[in-house]
């Protein structure tokens, strides 16, 4: 996967976080993975929901994010515009500094069938408190996007529902034992996960 940064200012200001991306994949298929909840399910998290004209969507704990569609041209552009979020970012008391600002999917078509992605987050800049981390996960969600469009499985960040996620914070000696064999009672493959670990 290539991706090229870019400047783009707002107003004069900082630049805001841009890549752009070839995408081995027709725009319709990337503008159906933006724009719906199996889609954003398929490469950014799993816990995604739409109420009316907003979609949340939830990283585990309390840390969620709300979103509004608000510009839509079929297979060439989508504007995000977040409109709530809880997201607490060390040495900062404030958990909400996407609200007002707007990602946008700007989508070139190839005659091959492929596609450009050029991907810009509009105020968040180096001054934001959380750019580095949201630098960073911006980065792997569009590698995520680009292997989900491309090879089918992207790696969306996954939500363990508050019960289960309860259950093994604290699970007891034979639950992690129960929990690192599969359901034939087999060892998983080396380096792999178990649940308890998300």
């Amino acid at each position: 996967m290539t991706q090229t940064a870019h400047s783009s200012h707002d107003s004069g200001a900082m630049a805001s976080y841009t890549r752009t991306l070839p995408i081995q994949a027709s725009p319709h298929a990337l503008y159906d993975a933006v724009t719906t909840v199996p889609g954003i399910k398929g490469w950014w998290t799993d816990n995604t929901v739409a109420d009316n004209d907003a979609i949340t969507v939830r990283f585990g704990g309390e840390n969620f994010q709300t979103l509004r569609l608000v510009d839509l041209t079929p297979d060439k552009t989508v504007v995000w515009e977040w409109i709530a979020q809880y997201f607490p970012v060390e040495g900062t008391t404030q958990t909400d500094e996407w609200v007002g600002t707007r990602v946008a999917f700007d989508i070139q078509a190839h005659p091959d069938g492929s596609s450009t992605l050029v991907f810009t987050h509009h105020g968040l800049t180096p001054h934001v408190a959380c750019y580095g981390q949201c630098n960073a996960g911006w980065t792997h969600f569009l590698g995520s996007l680009t292997r989900y469009l491309e090879q089918g499985t992207g790696t969306p960040a996954s939500s363990v529902p508050e019960a289960v996620e309860r259950a093994t914070l604290r699970p007891r000696a034979q639950e992690v034992s129960s929990l690192a064999t599969d359901a034939n009672g087999d060892q998983p493959p080396s380096g792999a996960t178990p649940p308890s670990a998300h």
